[in-house]
């Protein structure tokens, strides 16, 4: 609770956890998982030392296959990337009431036919191509 870098706008602002802080830090965690980083490192250039502003930065120029971490063994699908970058980023949502539920990022998570779509990239803010 309070670590920097997993903690939820909200609760730096408020002081106040809730089911949406906890799937902003499980969020956090995705992200660590996909890219092989810290959620801090201030051994980085100054616009890749926060995990979450920078992951933004690369997907939203489009290069997201560049932020899987080279020390995993299997490479994934493209799409099986994107549905887990979709889902991280929308469980970091600054915006708590567009994060998902923890129900609802199992379910994208375990399924092999949720769809990708531009509508629900745009949700996100990004676009995927």
């Amino acid at each position: 609770m309070g670590t920097f870098g997993y903690v939820a706008p909200e609760y730096a602002n408020s002081g106040l956890l809730n089911e949406k802080s906890d799937v902003y830090t499980f969020g956090v965690l995705l992200l660590e998982a996909i890219t092989g980083r810290d959620q801090v490192d201030y051994s980085r250039p100054a616009d890749e030392v926060n995990l979450v502003d920078w992951l933004k930065m690369i997907v939203g120029n489009r290069r997201s296959e560049e932020v899987v971490d080279p020390n995993i063994g299997t490479r994934a699908s493209r799409t099986a990337l994107k549905r887990a970058l979709l889902n991280a980023l929308r469980c970091v949502d600054p915006d708590s009431e567009r994060r998902l539920t923890m129900g609802e990022v199992v379910r994208m998570l375990e399924s092999e036919e949720y769809p990708v779509t531009r509508e629900v990239c745009f949700q996100t803010k990004y676009v995927y191509n």
